[in-house]
């Protein structure tokens, strides 16, 4: 049985080169030993990603990432745990397209890799990784890399900026001028998120994540690079 990945997009221009996102992401859920089950990946633009994220998690503004993870808490617990075989996905991640394109143009790699970036930590949050504290956060930033590595894009998270010099693991700044944990402070600590939610926008999200991939600790929203 294999992964379903599908690619849709609202408010945003199209990005091209799905078939490359699904061929990576296939090889990134494969390294996590992942082999079965649903992806839907969903990028949106700025105004639609403050609308979700103020939604899902009752925070203003945009974000990058944000993670549902529709399997029932059962097959969530289980998959959490070190060695456990891992259950079907049933994964949904939403990107904010123009944050990707923000981030990218600030640390000099192309979008796509950002964005890439975004979907594998959106992963490793319904995979066992957790970035709520800054010790936890840098094996997961440090798991990113290694997977963006094996897939031929080389790291992403820990890349050395083409201007500004190598980023600070903790404290990476995004085209605001906000670190991620900054921008964190407006809810609990890297909001791990918790409890279902019964709003159904594009998403209907049991199970929220927020990233924060580029900025510091964030919650199972994936919300924000915030990574």
């Amino acid at each position: 049985m294999a992964i379903r990945i599908t690619i849709r997009r609202r408010g945003c221009a199209a990005v091209r080169e799905t078939r490359w996102f699904r061929r990576k992401l296939t090889a990134a859920a494969n390294a996590m030993n992942v082999h079965a089950g649903t992806w839907a990946i969903l990028l949106l633009d700025d105004r639609r990603m403050d609308q979700l994220h103020r939604r899902t998690m009752n925070i203003p503004g945009t974000t990058d990432v944000l993670t549902f993870d529709h399997r029932h808490s059962a097959a969530r617990t289980a998959a959490g745990r070190p060695g456990a075989p891992r259950s079907p996905l049933a994964l949904q991640t939403v990107v904010c397209v123009e944050e990707a394109r923000r981030q990218a143009k600030e640390r000099g790699h192309p979008m796509r890799h950002e964005l890439l970036l975004y979907m594998v930590h959106s992963l490793l949050h319904v995979t066992g990784y957790d970035d709520s504290a800054p010790t936890a956060a840098r094996r997961m930033h440090r798991k990113e890399d290694d997977i963006l590595r094996r897939l031929g894009v080389g790291p992403v998270f820990y890349r050395r900026r083409r201007k500004s010099g190598r980023p600070n693991p903790d404290g990476h700044r995004s085209a605001s001028g906000r670190t991620r944990a900054e921008r964190d402070d407006r809810s609990p600590g890297r909001r791990t998120p918790t409890g279902t939610r019964k709003e159904k926008p594009e998403v209907s999200a049991p199970r929220v994540c927020e990233k924060k991939s580029r900025h510091s600790p964030s919650s199972h929203t994936d919300s924000e690079r915030r990574l």
